[in-house]
């Protein structure tokens, strides 16, 4: 049985200490994997005994809060921040600031005619009284605002994030079909056995042709050389230069019709780059300069990939300086600086492209980013040290997945004002029609599992939802992308039900939940990237296959998502969770035919799907 101190310490962190399995079993933390957890969230505890102190220290720091760090003004609810004023204000007063994100500036003192009072009592960790109060605010527009509160001398800033209450959806898009398609798995005869973004642009203009409205696949975000996971990038700020394809594509040795070897391309695709690079920085560099300057961290990022090249695979193991963020003229090869900044102009002029009609391209965002990548180089504060982000044992999973990505910091992200995610939600729907967030339960919690431990160890910690819902509900409709929240799983009814009010889609997966109600809100499909295809699942064949797509086409769906494999009975998979490279080759299987067949092998699939 759980101390009580540290039941509370833990609760009071956002950590849940018990939850239920796929079985409707509980579940309880061990106090190992509670401490292990607190750690990592940076409270100063080193075994239960300490709680009771932890308690009041975490109570402490919060006693003198008196505005929220982050506060999200929905449309349909009132227009005001919540304050925590000490009860003696009224002889002393305090003075406010709004600041639009235009930059229009209002400065005002309230009045006590102006404060709407909530309750007065004394705050966990304060011996004073306090009055809860509400501080009615104009009407603003979209976006996000910085309020603050000057109160003896210390000014508490609130981030104000004003948002629509449900994501971006565009009725007159109607129902739609799509193919999906791994990007890295289009090829042609003008290619070297690996996708590129000139293939997914015509894959894209082929389904067009047949009235379809989108193609979806894998991500695509920037990767070490040789990582095959789309799940492990990089960076998710930055596009993979890898998709850019080669100048004179040759048959690279060790791949085949049935094998990439990323790394013999990058051998082959790099050093063509490299040139067309150097040739664009002498004759363009003003276009060059220009695109640096509307992305700030992009000659940033680039150096760090030059100083993978000259330092190692892995920044912890830098020196001290570069492992810090400081790279000094030896660590940076500036050739590759130029290489990193033209490669991702030339991705985002190839995706912009493609992304220009209503739906186009269906992105995918993964939850986690490579542990040795530039993001967690760069933003060293705000991922947790210690764990891993998984998931618990399931009954498709029995012993528990284990992503091996450390998992972003709930309150550093807060005190951030949570500019990296904004910047990462930007970055996607920048060139997304439809946006699939991967494990859209980390919104609300993620299951963190303490380095060197069993998955079953692992505990949940709460995420910021309101907030982050806030935030990309702003960004979809600026954007005009359409959210997808990746459901599958154990998920929360809670979960399903905040995607459903908020106006995101779920997912139905035929193969998982043939009986169930397919949904106007959902995207359905016969299956997805993890599971088998339709050919290698029992009494498979052309006629069957056509009455489930049939099915699907007929339902209610609001977008129907068909994958290009299936149209011609493939039976190999992509992927198979849970294997290594050496069991089975995941993300590395060309499709059977190239862009070139396409048309031949599936034209009439898709006449059907446009009747």
């Amino acid at each position: 049985m759980l101390d009580r101190s540290l039941t509370r310490l833990a609760r009071s962190a956002g950590v849940v200490t018990r939850y239920r399995d796929l079985d409707g079993n509980e579940v309880s933390a061990s106090p190992e994997a509670l401490v292990a957890v607190l750690q990592a969230l940076g409270v100063d505890i080193s075994g239960p005994e300490d709680a009771p102190r932890a308690v009041d220290r975490l109570h402490a720091s919060e006693a003198n809060r008196v505005a929220p760090v982050c506060a999200v003004l929905w449309d349909d609810g009132p227009d005001g921040v919540t304050l925590c004023l000490p009860e003696t204000l009224s002889s002393r007063g305090f003075t406010t600031a709004l600041t639009l994100e235009s930059g229009q500036t209002r400065e005002w003192s309230p009045s006590g005619r102006t404060l709407i009072r909530r309750r007065s009592g004394r705050r966990s960790g304060s011996s004073d009284r306090h009055t809860v109060v509400r501080l009615p605010l104009p009407s603003l527009p979209h976006g996000y605002h910085r309020f603050s509160v000057e109160l003896d001398g210390v000014t508490h800033d609130t981030l104000l994030l004003r948002a629509p209450n449900r994501a971006f959806h565009d009725p007159s898009r109607g129902r739609r079909w799509g193919l999906f398609a791994p990007i890295y798995a289009l090829h042609s005869r003008r290619s070297d056995n690996m996708g590129s973004y000139e293939e997914l642009g015509r894959l894209l203009d082929l389904v067009r042709s047949y009235e379809g409205g989108f193609v979806a696949t894998l991500p695509f975000l920037a990767s070490f050389p040789g990582e095959s996971s789309p799940y492990s990038p990089l960076s998710r700020l930055f596009w993979n230069e890898m998709y850019l394809g080669a100048d004179h594509p040759v048959e690279v040795a060790g791949s085949g019709p049935d094998l990439i070897d990323y790394r013999a391309l990058a051998s082959h695709r790099m050093p063509a780059l490299r040139k067309n690079a150097e040739r664009a920085f002498r004759d363009h560099p003003d276009e060059l300069q220009e695109f640096s300057d509307q992305s700030p961290s992009l000659v940033d990022y680039a150096r760090f990939r030059s100083a993978l090249e000259r330092l190692g695979p892995k920044w912890t193991d830098w020196p001290r300086a570069a492992r810090r963020g400081e790279l000094g003229s030896a660590d940076v090869d500036e050739r590759d600086v130029r290489l990193h900044v033209y490669a991702q102009k030339l991705a985002h002029e190839r995706l912009e492209a493609m992304s220009g009609a209503a739906g186009g391209l269906f992105l995918d965002l993964p939850i986690g980013v490579h542990r040795h990548g530039y993001d967690t180089w760069r933003e060293q504060s705000l991922f947790a040290p210690g764990v891993d982000v998984g998931a618990p044992p399931d009954g498709a999973f029995p012993d528990g997945q284990n992503w091996s990505f450390p998992p972003v910091l709930p309150q550093a992200s807060r005190a951030q004002h949570h500019l990296y995610l904004r910047q990462v939600y930007r970055h996607h729907m920048r060139h997304a029609g439809v946006l699939r967030l991967d494990h859209v339960m980390g919104l609300h919690r993620q299951f963190w599992i303490p380095s060197g431990a069993h998955v079953g160890q692992g505990v949940y910690v709460r995420y910021p939802s309101t907030e982050l819902y806030a935030i990309l509900h702003i960004e979809s409709h600026r954007a005009r992308c359409e959210l997808v929240g990746e459901n599958l799983g154990i998920v929360p009814d809670s979960v399903n039900e905040a995607l459903r009010r908020r106006g995101w889609r779920g997912l139905h997966v035929h193969q998982l939940t043939p009986n169930a109600e397919i949904r106007e809100d959902v995207v359905a499909s016969l299956n997805t990237h993890d599971t088998p295809p339709f050919a290698a699942t029992d009494g498979a064949d052309e006629a069957s296959l056509q009455e489930a797509l049939a099915t699907l086409m007929r339902s209610e769906a609001g977008l129907v998502s068909v994958n290009i494999e299936d149209l011609w009975l493939e039976h190999h998979r992509q992927n198979i969770p849970g294997t290594t490279d050496e069991t089975h080759p995941n993300w590395r299987r060309p499709l059977r035919f190239d862009t070139d067949e396409l048309e031949a092998q599936i034209g009439p699939w898709l006449r059907t799907f446009s009747r």
